[in-house]
């Protein structure tokens, strides 16, 4: 989760699946399918919206993008400690308007040179990278329908749009996943058009030299060990997992691989997947392959010295109708119920969310945005909306219907969403978080 449209949402199995947040475990229900790819998704891409925490998460079928790498949670001056309990209703929100109250910063492009552009992320603040797809053969027949995808960036300054590599492949492959920083992009290549690729390639594009690397390739012959849309970038290195299906229980793993090409992916942890990055930490859940109904265990792994130590674990996990949670130093999170949130301060403010109107499945991605709390719903339809509050007035908007919430950029002034039309995808714009 990994470009950007969310075709379905189809939750089954309850499992357990790290978060983007440093010391943070969240949750919802986790679901997989085997689906092959529908026609009306050209890159056949998957995404995983997960949450770490201390119980469930949920697989989102689809494409769209995973926020498997944000910056760390900005730390809000600590007020006086107050025990206040107040309610927030979000049927109130009020809706924002693109061009009004939503700024539009940019309208990206659709296509280029009659291709499909699909963009997923940034790569600083003034770039974004995404894919570009060819027009698919309507006449052809399961793989031979495949349009080769690639890479690109756009600048949002400049308008100029970068094929980061156009060369042709021996089979057509699909990009799964883009994540970028100051100085390098990195993606995923898949071939096949299933929802699960077990043959992969990882690539890498340094910005200033322009040179494209590939810095790892994976091929499981039985098709039981598979790339788990979790591509994460953290300054010069990449990190990514494998999911293992029945046959192959307990093979997963977490990896990491120098963007240069200078060493193989290496293993960081045996069994270990869904990696999620924050900072300096990152996070990945362990589970026992002789009992999938036993909640994974969850790991924080230290970027910079290697040392691993258990996640914490929220209090509310064996509350009935838990679903989801989340603890970070200015607040926790916790989830009852199907989209009945509460959030307490480190002040000792606590405030209670009436249902969210537009879905029954758990809001997640609780984040510091400024004066506002971010909140991120997926709707019914599979779009990521996203809610913003004002704790101290109760105020809150919600970004426009028939949009979905992609990323968000490193410094948080600008997001990128993208918009759905009856016939499929429709633009893409950078907007402006208001103030």
């Amino acid at each position: 989760m990994n470009t950007h449209i969310i075709d379905a949402l189809r939750p089954e199995s309850p499992a357990l699946d790290p978060d983007w947040e440093a010391e943070t475990v969240r949750a919802i229900l986790e679901g997989r399918t085997g689906a092959g790819v529908s026609e009306t998704d050209r890159g056949g891409r998957m995404m995983r919206v997960a949450l770490v925490a201390a119980a469930v998460v949920a697989l989102i079928g689809g494409a769209v993008v995973a926020r498997n790498a944000l910056p760390s949670d900005d730390v809000r001056p600590a007020k006086p400690t107050e025990d206040k309990i107040q309610t927030v209703d979000p049927s109130k929100a009020t809706k924002l308007k693109l061009g009004d109250t939503l700024e539009v910063v940019t309208e990206l492009p659709k296509t280029f040179n009659g291709d499909q552009l699909l963009f997923s992320g940034f790569a600083g603040d003034n770039v974004v990278v995404g894919s570009t797809t060819s027009a698919l053969d309507e006449g052809a027949q399961g793989v031979e329908r495949l349009a080769q995808s690639h890479p690109v960036s756009y600048n949002l300054d400049s308008k100029a749009l970068t094929l980061l590599d156009d060369r042709s492949r021996p089979e057509p492959t699909q990009i799964l996943d883009v994540s970028g920083n100051e100085s390098t992009v990195v993606w995923v290549e898949g071939v096949g058009v299933s929802a699960d690729f077990s043959e992969f390639t990882i690539y890498s594009y340094d910005r200033r030299s322009k040179k494209v690397t590939t810095i790892g390739e994976f091929n499981d012959p039985d098709g039981q060990i598979v790339y788990n849309h979790d591509l994460a970038l953290a300054g010069d290195r990449a990190y990514f997992s494998t999911f293992a299906a029945q046959q192959k229980k307990g093979q997963q793993a977490v990896y990491a691989m120098p963007v240069d090409g200078s060493s193989p992916p290496s293993v960081i942890a045996q069994g270990g997947n869904n990696v999620r990055i924050s900072g300096d930490t990152l996070t990945y859940g362990m589970g026992n392959p002789q009992n999938e109904e036993e909640a994974p265990t969850y790991f924080t792994y230290d970027l910079s010295t290697g040392n691993t130590a258990p996640a914490p674990v929220s209090a509310h996990a064996s509350d009935p109708d838990f679903c989801g949670a989340e603890i970070t130093k200015v607040w926790e999170t916790w989830c009852v119920g199907d989209t009945v949130l509460t959030i307490k301060e480190v002040s000792g403010r606590t405030t209670t969310f009436s249902r969210f109107p537009v879905s029954f499945n758990p809001p997640h991605d609780v984040i510091a945005l400024g004066s506002w709390t971010g909140i991120t719903v997926a709707v019914d339809d599979g779009q990521l909306r996203e809610f913003l509050v004002d704790l101290d007035t109760k105020e809150v908007r919600v970004f426009p219907d028939n949009t979905s919430f992609t990323a968000l950029s490193p410094d948080r002034s600008t997001a990128l969403i993208s918009s759905f039309a009856s016939k499929g995808p429709g633009p893409q714009r950078i907007v402006r978080i208001p103030d």
